[in-house]
Parts: structure tokens; sequence; C-alpha cells
């Protein structure tokens, strides 16, 4: 009598290890998924908070608002007079970026995309204008499934 293997064996032995390589694959690419899910959020909520940081900061500092000029009046951009220095703030190829002297930097990170930016200046009783900065932030970071992230940013300051 010889010693091995039966093909029935065999085809039992396959089929339990190709079921075992299935369930692992379907592991790993839902473990990919939510890694690469929370990576986006992450830097989409870090992005948030430092625009929203900055942009509070910044007017805080401001002894005049140049633009938008008056109650009531939208911008696509915000222009500030820090110091004797204009700063102005505008979104250019998806990043939000400072522009001070001459010199533009970005604000925003290369892990998301800003749009839709907005400064609205409100009225305020007491003579300091104060400021509403809506934009929306979308990540570049996409999941398997080629979702983008999206945040809508809002803040809200006044001059000290």
């Amino acid at each position: 009598m010889k010693k091995g293997f039966t093909i029935v064996e065999l085809l039992i032995y396959m089929g339990l290890l190709s079921i075992l390589l299935v369930v692992l694959g379907g592991l790993f690419g839902s473990v990919l998924e939510t890694q690469l899910e929370t990576q986006s959020v992450s830097v989409i909520d870090q992005d948030n908070r430092f625009i929203d940081a900055r942009l509070v900061y910044d007017v805080h500092r401001a002894t005049d608002v140049i633009t938008p000029a008056g109650a009531g009046q939208t911008s696509s951009f915000l222009s500030l007079n820090i110091g004797g220095s204009t700063y102005t703030y505008s979104v250019s190829n998806g990043q939000l970026q400072l522009t001070i002297a001459g010199n533009t930097q970005a604000v925003s990170s290369y892990g998301t995309q800003v749009s839709d930016f907005l400064v609205t200046r409100l009225g305020n009783p007491s003579g300091k204008p104060s400021l509403r900065f809506n934009y929306t932030l979308t990540g570049s970071i996409t999941s398997l499934d080629q979702e983008p992230q999206v945040t809508y940013g809002t803040a809200t300051a006044t001059l000290r």
C-alpha cells in the first residue's frame, strides 16, 4: 500500500485554503479602507482647525479690514492691515494662500483642496468689524471607493 494523499483530500485542503484566503483578503481590504478614510478625515480636520485658528488670530491682530470694505459685503478674498503690512488671504489652485508684502505661502496642506472661500463683513454696533469665513475643504486622499471626504468650515472673528 502506497502512502500519500488522495485526490479528494487534496481538493478539500485546496477548498479550505481558498476560503481562508478570501476571508483574509476581505479583512485586509476593509482594514485598508478604514485606514485611508481615517487618514483623510484627520488631514481635513487638522487643516480646518489650523485655517480657523490662523484666520481668527490674524483678524484679532488686525488694525483694519481692507476687503470686504463695508458691512454686509462679501468677497472671495480677505485683506487685513496688520502692523502696517497688508495680509491677503485668497484661494489659488485649490490652496488657501496668505500673501504678505509680496511673499506668498500656503495656509492649507497638500492633503486638502480649498474651495468656495467667502468672507462676509458683518455689522457691529461697537464699531469694530466682525467677519464670517465660509469655505469647503475636500480631501485629496480618497478611499478605495473613490469618495473624497468633504468638510464645510465656518468661523467668525472680530477685530480687538
